[in-house]
C-alpha cells in the first residue's frame, strides 16, 4: 500500500506502474521507456519490484535500463542509475527493494535497499535451479538518488566462498536488512555500522539443498 491509500504494483509487459483506489478506481503510469496509456510502442523498460519509501513517495527497480524509479503519488516519475559491476551499466538482475535505516552512527537517513541477482546459466544437473555467476549485489540508495554499493559477504556459513545472489529483501524489526540468497542457499542478514557500506554480514543456511528461497 501507498501513502496515498492506494495499493501499488509493476507491470513489466507494458513498463507500467499502476495504482488503484480502495474503490477499485485504476490509474496507470508509463515510465519513460514504457507504453504510454493506449499504445503499443516497444517497451524498454520492465519495473519489477515496488515499495513505499520513506520520503511519502513510491519507488520501483527498473529491469532494462537498471535504474531505480522514484514515482509521486501524482504519478510523475523520476529514474536513478544504479552502480555498475564488473563492466555493466548498472546493477545486474535487479530483484528486490525495500524501505529500511540508514547508518547506525553517522545518522544517515533511512532510505532504499536494493538487490540485484546478477546473472544466471543454466544448471545442467538442475534445469530449474540456474547457477548464479556470484555477481549479485546490495545497493543502498538515499532519497535523493545516491547510491552507495555495499560490499558483498566473502564467505557462507558452510563455504569459504559465495556465489551470492540476493533476491527479496525485507527491514527487520532489529535494525537490520534481512533477504533471501538464491545462489548461496542463505538467508542474510545485514547490519549497517558507522557507514551504510561498513556493516556487519550474517548467514543462516537454508536446511534444505537447492532451496532456491523466493520471498522473506
Amino acid at each position: 500500500a501507498g501513502p496515498d491509500n492506494r495499493m501499488w504494483w509493476t507491470e513489466s509487459g507494458t513498463g507500467r506502474i499502476g495504482a488503484t483506489t480502495l474503490a477499485g478506481v485504476v490509474s496507470e503510469y508509463p515510465l519513460p521507456g514504457g507504453q504510454a496509456v493506449g499504445t503499443t510502442t516497444t517497451v524498454t523498460e520492465s519495473p519489477e519490484d515496488i515499495t513505499a519509501g520513506p520520503d511519502g513517495n513510491m519507488w520501483a527497480t527498473v529491469d532494462g535500463s537498471r535504474k531505480i524509479a522514484k514515482i509521486t503519488t501524482a504519478g510523475h516519475v523520476t529514474e536513478y542509475a544504479t552502480p555498475g559491476v564488473n563492466g555493466n551499466s548498472g546493477v545486474s538482475g535487479l530483484a528486490g527493494i525495500a524501505s529500511g535505516p540508514g547508518a547506525n552512527v553517522t545518522g544517515t537517513a533511512a532510505g532504499l535497499w536494493i538487490t540485484g541477482e546478477g546473472s544466471f546459466q543454466t544448471n545442467a544437473n538442475q534445469a530449474d535451479r540456474p547457477t548464479s555467476d556470484g555477481n549479485g549485489t546490495l545497493t543502498f540508495m538515499t532519497t535523493g538518488g545516491v547510491a552507495t554499493q555495499i560490499p558483498n559477504p566473502t564467505s557462507t556459513p558452510t563455504a569459504t566462498a559465495t556465489t551470492f545472489a540476493p533476491a527479496a529483501i525485507v527491514a527487520g524489526p532489529d535494525g537490520a536488512m534481512w533477504m533471501t540468497d538464491v545462489g548461496d542457499n542463505v538467508i542474510w542478514r545485514y547490519l549497517p555500522g558507522a557507514t551504510v557500506a561498513s556493516g556487519t554480514w550474517t548467514g543462516f543456511p537454508v536446511p534444505t539443498p537447492s532451496a532456491f528461497s523466493g520471498n522473506v
